[in-house]
């Protein structure tokens, strides 16, 4: 939160002391164009976007199943069975039902 809330907050003040009435020669914008300024406004989004990105890569390669957990106690193996969709409901299905679906 606070890469998007800081730089947000330096660019207010950058621009309210640069645009202030009381400064002896206030910068003036020129608004047909305006590279600095455009390269202002779309390097906050895109560096959001390129950290955001990057914190989500690096959270979901670190959730991988199958990198073992590490731990202090031995691991516990287990034996599992899959059920068809039917077998897992606890909801009797009608056959009336069934031959819909």
């Amino acid at each position: 939160m606070l890469a998007i809330v800081v730089p947000t907050i330096v660019a207010i003040f950058a621009f309210a002391f640069g645009f202030a009435p009381q400064m002896p020669e206030p910068l003036h914008a020129r608004w047909a164009h305006s590279g600095r300024i455009e390269m202002v406004v779309w390097s906050i989004p895109t560096l959001t976007v390129i950290l955001l990105g990057g914190v989500a890569w690096i959270g979901a390669h670190q959730l991988d199943p199958a990198k073992p957990i590490e731990g202090a106690q031995k691991a516990l193996r287990i034996q599992a069975v899959s059920l068809d969709g039917s077998g897992c409901s606890s909801i009797p299905i009608r056959e009336s039902r069934r031959s819909i679906h």
